[in-house]
């Protein structure tokens, strides 16, 4: 058996078993199943780096089945950091673990071939492009082929949204009115490809409360889907190159929380790295997300009304990747005549979580009907969050399970909001 590398055995001796992560945990709700829960993976974590047990197919279908939220973390009174484990345990996994052959091609072909590569991508989102807009796509669902293919291919094709600009911000400089001070801003891999609006609303609110927003171009994704798959060494040499890229800015912003948190870690990704490891610490420092940079900024005088009754589902990866909460609220109830409506268990994933309502469909399902039934019962027309992935499952919520809803990001509220 290979021993699982890097990993810090003190982190086992502040779990205290006390099970107040169960309910912020979004498989064991679903499961109820011991092994599915935070305390329940540590323990098989700790037995595998204790020699009791073998990293094998059974121990890997737990970790499969966690969705990286982080909830664990922000309900542990002890501060376990559950995150830098499960990356460590995954790493494991994929060494010693063989996966099936149908996602390991894709594994292959999205995460080492197409996602760090920006032309790759653009050239397979103008395929995606043809794909829908030509018919193909209904064509290909109607005739029930994709049911025949292995890993449920015909549930992950479903969750693929409208390819709505097949063109990227550029490597541009907007200026605001007012204050000049420059920031940086990360577009994302598929934001522009997927909600170009959103990206352009995030430009047009920066410039409306007077900063500058460049682009560079040079700039890459941020890694975390690498790091959710135990992909590492990609994972750092993304990081390396968005280190480089916002090396002449004092605030690197973003509107998508899984990156953000991702870029935040940078300090810890690099921090073995001689060459980059202080550069990543710098660089974390600096990353915002965009509620989080824009509150305390905006005033409110130069609001319009925007009568809509919403409910705010904040994206894990904001309120326990970044511990940003009051920020994003605070901004959305400034807005005059929205009706914002409590929303029961917010906190609690919507069932993306990175690639996981690709690799574990069902069980994403699961965790996303009844994020829809909470949002049902607060009689709400809209849903607000701050993340894409968060965006393309909500919607397809609505879509399958109700109800018909409109779903935003914060930006784009406030973008509609703001006078010029």
């Amino acid at each position: 058996m290979k021993q699982i590398k890097d990993l810090n055995y003190d982190i086992f001796l502040e779990c205290i078993h006390c099970g107040m992560c169960l309910p912020h945990c979004p498989s064991y709700i679903v499961t109820g199943s011991e092994p599915d829960s935070p305390r329940g993976r540590i323990s098989l974590i700790k037995a595998v780096a204790d020699e009791r047990a073998d990293i094998n197919r059974a121990i890997k279908h737990h970790f499969d089945t966690c969705l990286a939220c982080r909830g664990c973390e922000t309900a542990c009174p002890s501060g376990v950091d559950f995150h830098s484990m499960l990356e460590t345990m995954q790493a494991g996994i994929r060494e010693n673990v063989e996966g099936s052959a149908w996602i390991e091609t894709i594994r292959e072909i999205v995460l080492r071939e197409i996602f760090p590569n920006s032309e790759r991508l653009k050239r397979a989102m103008g395929l995606l492009w043809f794909y829908q807009r030509s018919g193909l796509q209904k064509l290909i669902r109607k005739s029930g082929i994709l049911k025949h293919f292995p890993d449920s291919l015909d549930q992950s094709e479903a969750i693929l949204p409208e390819i709505k600009g097949l063109d990227q911000l550029k490597n541009s400089v907007y200026s605001g009115n007012g204050e000049i001070e420059k920031v940086g801003f990360l577009r994302g891999c598929v934001m522009d490809y997927f909600y170009p609006d959103t990206n352009r609303a995030t430009i047009n609110v920066l410039e409306k409360v007077g900063y500058t927003a460049e682009i560079p171009e040079d700039q890459g994704c941020c890694g975390a889907v690498h790091l959710h798959n135990g992909e590492h060494e990609i994972a750092k040499n993304l990081a390396r190159k968005n280190i480089d890229a916002f090396e002449d800015h004092k605030v690197v912003i973003s509107n998508a929380a899984g990156c953000g948190a991702s870029m935040k870690e940078y300090c810890n990704l690099l921090a073995d790295d001689n060459k980059y490891a202080e550069r990543a610490s710098k660089f974390s420092e600096k990353v915002l997300d965009i509620s989080e940079f824009l509150h305390g900024k905006i005033d409110l005088s130069s609001m319009k009304d925007i009568e809509l009754k919403a409910v705010f589902d904040i994206p894990c990866h904001l309120i326990h990747g970044q511990n940003v909460s009051s920020q994003p609220e605070e901004l959305l109830k400034s807005i005059p005549g929205l009706d914002l409506k409590p929303l029961q268990e917010s906190h609690i994933c919507c069932g993306s979580g990175g690639t996981f309502n690709i690799t574990q469909p069902e069980m994403s399902l699961e965790v996303l009907e009844r994020k829809m039934n909470n949002i049902r019962k607060t009689g709400a027309e809209a849903a607000v969050t701050a993340n894409i992935g968060c965006m393309i499952q909500l919607s397809r919520g609505s879509e399958i399970f109700g109800p018909d809803i409109k779903i935003y990001h914060i930006i784009d509220l406030l973008d509609i909001a703001l006078l010029e």
